[in-house]
């Protein structure tokens, strides 16, 4: 069964900060805001990454968001 979870990382300049508990989590290692990822029992088994923060238009958005869950067949 697959979940969705939302986690609010605060405003830019909080989750830009490099010292920001999500960038320094060894398992999470949030690198950009927003971010995708795939959880097993054990952690993330596959990120996103900044490709959907780079994305250039909500169409964009869209197209990396459906690669990433073919991809990870989620």
């Amino acid at each position: 069964m697959a979940k969705l979870l939302e986690v609010l990382v605060g405003q830019r300049e909080v989750w830009k900060d490099p010292q920001h508990p999500l960038r320094n989590d060894p398992a999470i290692k949030l690198g950009g805001v927003p971010d995708l990822m795939r959880w097993g029992a054990e952690g993330p088994t596959a990120k996103l990454g900044v490709a959907l923060e780079k994305a250039g238009s909500p169409a964009e958005a869209v197209a990396v968001v459906a690669k990433f869950l073919l991809d990870t067949k989620c």
